[in-house]
């Protein structure tokens, strides 16, 4: 019986692919900052101030990263104020059927929560616990925080899933010893992540409900 389900935030719960580009082009025509020595697919895989890092050695003669990031963020922030979650009818679903949910991310608590709570989100969809893994739990990986909500939802790690579209995610679940689902949503095929072998593969995140009894619809 499944009683929990955690999610992955940029591109398993958002667009983030649109964001993250229109961000880089605000940044590269103000600033001339632009990431020269990684791929899109390797930035995905990075939380906000290692990609600031990044950015700073791409750019040695402009801003400092810590200033980098903050402007990156307000960016960031600007646009996500404008999107909305993808699946929405899944999320209220599972809202009533009980199954607490969660969000784990290496995007930051405070641009998630304005997310949910913009005009087009309303904060439908309730959310047991959002963990960052900046702020108070900086340091922190995401199977550390994958252990803390089960703990704190006092919830079994074979009654809990962890959805995430990158191989990371799955990696994270194995550690957390939850079931892991992976979903080639964002940069990753779906022959790369089933290299990774996730409990559960699915070609798109409403499939997740085949997987989950407690679903009515």
């Amino acid at each position: 019986m499944i009683k929990a389900i955690i999610f992955d935030f940029d591109m398993t719960l958002i667009n983030s692919l649109y964001i993250g580009r229109k961000s880089r082009q605000m940044l590269g025509e103000k600033y001339g900052i632009f990431m020269k020595s990684i791929t899109e697919k390797q930035a995905f895989g990075m939380n906000h101030e290692g990609f600031a890092k990044v950015l700073e050695k791409d750019n040695p003669d402009k801003l400092d990263w810590q200033k980098i990031d903050k402007v990156n963020m307000e960016y960031m922030k600007t646009i996500f104020d404008t999107e909305s979650l993808m699946h929405m009818k899944l999320l209220l679903d599972l809202n009533k059927s009980g199954i607490r949910l969660g969000i784990i991310s290496g995007n930051t608590s405070q641009i998630i929560i304005d997310f949910l709570k913009n005009k087009k989100n309303k904060g439908k969809v309730k959310f047991d616990f959002i963990f960052t893994t900046d702020g108070l739990n900086k340091g922190k990986s995401k199977s550390d925080l994958i252990k803390e909500c089960l703990n704190n939802w006092d919830i079994k790690s074979i009654e809990c899933i962890y959805v995430g579209d990158h191989p990371n995610d799955i990696i994270a679940a194995k550690e957390a010893k939850v079931i892991s689902a992976a979903v080639p949503s964002g940069l990753h095929s779906k022959e790369e992540l089933k290299s990774y072998n996730p409990e559960i593969l699915i070609d798109n995140l409403d499939k997740l409900k085949e997987f989950i009894s407690e679903i009515k619809t």
